[in-house]
C-alpha cells in the first residue's frame, strides 16, 4: 500500500515519504465456541479433596482473526485454593488457550468470566476405582483385537457416601458395538454411574481404544533354486534338490495372492570352487513380496555339483 502524508503547516513541504509503500495484513474476522475448563492451583485443608468443579458456564465464545481462532482449542478459568475446608464459589476470568496450551490475550472471550462452584469433601468419602469397559458383537472376519481395550482415564475417583462407596469397586462404560469393526477405533464412551455417586472432576465419559490387527495365516509355496555369478569356464551339473519349500506367513489377502514366482531363491557362486558346493539356506536368501515372513525352509542345505566347461 502506498503511503501518503499531507501537513496542516503552510510553511512545511513534504519533500520524501520513506518508505514509500507498506505491508498491511488483511485477515478475515470469526468467532467460533470452545470448551470452558476449570483448573485448579493450590491445594484444600488437610483431609479433604475437591469433589468437582462446576462453571456455570460451559461454553464460551472466541473472536478474533481467523488464524489465531483456528487454534483456539479452550477457554480455561483459573482457581487458586488456599485451604478451603468447605465448599465455595468463585467468580473466574476467562482466557483463550491455544493448541500449544498457550493462553492468547488478544482473543476476545463471550462470556469472560463465569461463576464456578468448588464441592469439597473428606477424603473418607473418595475412593478410587478402575474403569470397567463393556462391549458386544465380534469385529470383522480375519482381525483380531491385539491389545487391551485401554480406557483414558483408566482410573477415576468416586465421591459418596461410605457404606455406598463400599458396594462399588469399578465404574462400568456403555457398551461398545465392535460388530464390523475392521481398524483400530477410538471413542468416546458414556459411563453408567451409580445413584448416589459422584466421579471427581465431573467425568462422565472416556475414551476407549480398540487395537485391531488382521490375523495373519500361513501356507507352504514351492520355489526353484537359481545360480549366479558362476565363473565362466564352470558349469552347475546338479543341484540337489531343484526346489525348496517355504513355509510363509502374513495378511490372509496377501499370502492367498502370491504365487511361485513372486519368490526367488538365488545362490552365489562366485566362491564356488570345482567339486561340491554345499550352501546353508535362511530366510535372508529368499527375497518375497512385501507383507511376507518366511517361516521355516525345507530342505535348509543344498548342494550343487562345479565341474568345468
Amino acid at each position: 500500500m502506498s503511503v501518503e502524508a499531507s501537513s496542516t503547516l503552510s510553511n512545511v513541504d513534504i519533500v520524501d515519504i520513506t518508505p514509500a509503500t507498506i505491508l498491511v495484513t488483511v485477515e478475515e474476522l470469526v468467532q467460533k465456541e470452545v470448551p470452558v475448563q476449570i483448573v485448579l492451583e493450590g491445594t484444600v485443608a488437610t483431609g479433604k479433596n475437591v469433589a468437582s468443579t462446576t462453571p456455570e458456564v460451559t461454553i464460551s465464545t472466541v473472536k478474533g482473526p481467523k488464524a489465531q481462532i483456528d487454534q483456539i482449542k479452550e477457554v480455561r478459568g483459573l482457581i487458586k485454593l488456599n485451604n478451603q475446608s468447605q465448599d465455595f464459589s468463585e467468580k473466574v476470568s476467562l482466557l483463550a488457550i491455544d493448541n500449544q496450551n498457550n493462553p492468547v490475550s488478544s482473543i476476545k472471550t463471550s462470556p469472560n468470566s463465569t461463576n464456578v462452584t468448588i464441592k469439597i469433601i473428606d477424603l473418607e468419602n473418595i475412593k478410587s476405582v478402575p474403569i470397567k469397559i463393556s462391549i458386544s458383537g465380534k469385529v470383522s472376519s480375519g482381525y483380531y483385537i491385539s491389545e487391551d481395550l485401554k480406557a483414558e482415564p483408566a482410573i477415576v475417583n468416586i465421591t459418596g457416601e461410605p457404606t455406598k462407596l463400599k458396594t462399588i469397586n469399578s465404574i462400568n462404560t456403555e457398551t461398545i458395538n465392535m460388530s464390523g469393526l475392521s481398524q483400530t477405533t477410538s471413542e468416546s464412551v458414556n459411563l453408567i454411574i451409580p445413584n448416589g455417586i459422584s466421579i471427581e472432576h465431573d467425568i462422565s465419559k472416556v475414551n476407549v481404544t480398540i487395537t485391531l490387527q488382521r490375523a495373519d495365516i500361513s501356507r507352504d509355496i514351492t520355489v526353484p533354486v537359481v545360480v549366479s555369478n558362476l565363473a565362466s569356464d564352470k558349469k552347475v551339473t546338479n543341484i540337489d534338490p531343484q526346489t525348496v519349500t517355504i513355509s510363509i506367513s502374513g495378511d490372509q489377502n496377501i499370502v492367498n495372492s502370491v504365487k511361485s514366482s513372486d519368490f526367488s531363491l538365488v545362490i552365489d557362486m562366485s566362491s564356488a570352487s570345482i567339486g561340491n558346493f554345499d550352501k546353508d539356506i535362511s530366510s535372508t536368501d529368499i527375497k518375497t513380496p512385501s507383507g511376507i515372513t518366511v517361516l521355516n525352509i525345507l530342505p535348509s542345505k543344498i548342494r550343487l555339483i562345479v565341474d568345468k566347461l
